[in-house]
């Protein structure tokens, strides 16, 4: 039974951010809290099935960095790795969080491996789900959807499809792939991607960003790695730059493939990245 989740804000400068807490066992003080960081375009929610499995006996926040979710989606802020790391920063001040578990998903596996990077003393631990470093080879995909999101006669229709498409996409490779209907990690889709407080702008914003060369970020982290992949992610043959990155500026790290994964593990197979987050996190006491 997790902690009933507490909807809240932190205030850090100019912008209101956003997270989800879930208050941890009695004796949680005693442990580092876990901090989550959705991937591109999803929000806390995206979290939903992995969080039973780290609450209690941890403390969670799942955090809505800014551009997406409830968080302010302001229109002069530069939304790169590292302004969104630095910002998550700022709110561990506030918040007085000393240390923390970090893992991130996708994009947010880039912001927490910054964090992580610019602020070693704030980090225990930083596990990345596909974390977004170096995936020059969708640099293409990305630019061509920013500028047609961008275009103010199609923007809009393609704002209100992309998604839909996204998780029927997903529902079909699960089928093909998996070779089973994916019922309930396609609803979980849905209730993390169909984001109410999703706007083009802000999206428009965060695609300028993607694809930045976050390697001299990664290279700084000093804190303990763990690298989750999935076998049959569709993003996996982007990931072979990165993954040779890692493995020789950060020979410590553990890289893990997951059998029958897919690229949001969090969502689809939290029963079996969970265990291996807890027994990293052991193993690094």
């Amino acid at each position: 039974m997790t902690g009933k989740p507490l909807s809240r804000f932190v205030t850090v400068g100019p912008h209101r951010l956003h997270y989800v807490e879930f208050p941890g066992a009695a004796d949680s003080h005693n442990r580092p809290p876990v901090v989550l960081i959705p991937g591109l375009f999803s929000s806390h929610r995206q979290w939903a099935r992995l969080v039973p499995f780290l609450n209690p006996p941890f403390r969670v926040l799942a955090f809505d960095y800014l551009g997406v979710g409830r968080s302010d989606k302001p229109a002069d802020f530069s939304y790169t790795a590292a302004s969104q790391a630095e910002v998550l920063y700022q709110a561990f001040q506030e918040l007085e969080i000393e240390r923390a578990h970090l893992i991130g998903a996708s994009y947010g596996g880039g912001i927490a491996l910054t964090l992580a990077g610019e602020h070693p003393e704030k980090v225990v631990t930083v596990t990345a789900i596909e974390g977004v470093f170096y995936w020059w080879g969708l640099m293409r995909v990305y630019h061509v959807l920013r500028l047609a999101l961008a275009t103010p006669l199609i923007g809009p229709l393609i704002f209100r499809l992309f998604i839909p498409l996204l998780i029927v996409v997903a529902w079909v490779r699960g089928l093909l792939i998996l070779r089973h209907s994916p019922g309930e990690e396609l609803r979980a889709l849905k209730d993390c991607y169909l984001e109410p407080h999703a706007e083009r702008r802000a999206w428009v914003n965060l695609l300028r960003t993607v694809g930045e060369d976050l390697r001299p970020n990664v290279g700084r982290v000093r804190d303990p790695i763990l690298y989750l992949v999935g076998q049959m992610s569709h993003v996996r043959p982007f990931l072979t730059p990165a993954l040779d990155f890692l493995r020789q500026a950060q020979p410590s790290a553990r890289i893990l493939f997951i059998p029958r994964g897919m690229h949001d593990l969090n969502v689809q197979l939290p029963e079996a990245i969970a265990p291996k987050i807890l027994a990293f996190w052991q193993e690094c006491r």
